[in-house]
Order: C-alpha cells, then structure tokens, then sequence
C-alpha cells in the first residue's frame, strides 16, 4: 500500500543517523509566526480529518474499492500507528545536540516540504511497522482516539517548546531537514491520508449509508 516516505532507502530510519559535528547548546527557540504556522498545520490536519469521517457508518468505513486498496478504516489505523512513530523518530532528532552549521545544507522551504509529502501523486511504500495490519486490531474509535491523543501532544508541544527547532538538523540520503520540517510532514502526512479519505468517498460504488 502507498503511502507518504521514500522507498528503498528509509527515510524515516535515516532520520536517525545526525551527520557532522554536533554545535553549541541552543537556549534560542522558534519564533512567534514560526510557532503559529507549525501549531496551525497540526491543528488544521486534525480538524480535517476529523471531519471526513465524522458519520461514516461500518459499510462506509470498510469499504474497498480494490482488495489492494486502503479502507477508510485501514487510513485511520496506519495515522494512528504513524502519528506516533514518525513523532518518536522526530524526538530523536530533537534529542541530539544542536548542528546549525548544517542549515545550508537544506534546500527545500517549509512550503515546499507540505506540499510534497502531501502530494498523493507522488506514491512512497509504507514501512511495515506502520501498515494498518500493525495496529492490533484496533476499532475505528480506538484508531481515531489514538491519533487524537497524539497529535494533541504534538501541538501541546509545538506550543510550547524552547527547542530551536531550526538547528536540529538531520542529514539523510534525500537531502537535509530540520526538526522544525520534520514536525510539518507529520501534518503533510495526514493531509495526504485525507486526500485518500475523500477519492474513497467519491468513488463509484461507495456505500450510501
């Protein structure tokens, strides 16, 4: 099944491997217009997807338009699973000292960053932790409880954390991120999962209800 990282070469697991010398401490943090646009990309998200599957029944919600294809139940499991994988790998990155003098190294906007791992014609393979068949089974409620009590922290922290987000730098074989960016494709993330949502609820044979 498709989904939103890069094939082959991880990279969510490359999120981990920091390259070059660690810097200084950072006591500065994101700025105000840094820290409202983060906390209203995940805020924004969330409502969203909220909203695309608010009165769905069980029909609606396991509908399949191919055996291949993703229910709209099995999009709640995987941002479930991912919302706090992908966060804890993010953690990581945050965790490690500071590595500004890797800022040039990155070359895509934060923009460009929601943009492009939101974009559903763009198709990345899923890590297997994260298919839907990891989620243990979970109901759609659970599922959905889930993903709101962990985005729930992430804007609880986005709101209030004296990181500097900026100078957490990850360098990765697809090119270098900070954690600031990282935090923006969880967002993306579920952007592009919503995108799923609403072409299953417009397909032909989708459930009336």
């Amino acid at each position: 099944m498709i989904s939103v990282f890069k094939p082959k070469t991880s990279l969510l697991l490359a999120l981990l491997v920091i390259t070059g010398l660690a810097g200084r401490p950072s006591f500065e943090t994101i700025s105000g217009a840094e820290r409202r646009f983060l906390t209203h990309q995940l805020r924004e998200s969330k409502a969203n997807l909220i909203k695309s599957v608010k009165g769905l029944s069980e029909e609606q919600l396991n509908y399949k338009p191919f055996p291949d294809q993703w229910s709209i139940n099995e999009c709640l499991q995987h941002l479930a699973i991912s919302e706090n994988e992908i966060w804890k790998m993010t953690e990581a990155v945050i965790k490690q000292p500071t590595n500004e003098g890797k800022r040039s190294e990155i070359k895509t906007s934060d923009e460009e960053v929601l943009k492009n791992f939101s974009n559903r014609n763009q198709k990345f393979q899923t890590f297997e932790t994260m298919l839907p068949a990891a989620s243990s089974g979970k109901t759609t409620n659970e599922a959905l409880s889930e993903f709101k009590h962990a985005r729930n922290h992430l804007i609880k922290f986005s709101r209030s954390t004296t990181d500097d987000l900026r100078d957490h730098v990850s360098i990765t074989p697809e090119g270098a991120s900070d954690a600031y960016q990282l935090i923006l494709m969880i967002a993306a993330n579920t952007q592009k999962h919503i995108q799923q949502i609403e072409e299953l609820k417009k397909s032909k044979n989708f459930p009336k209800g």
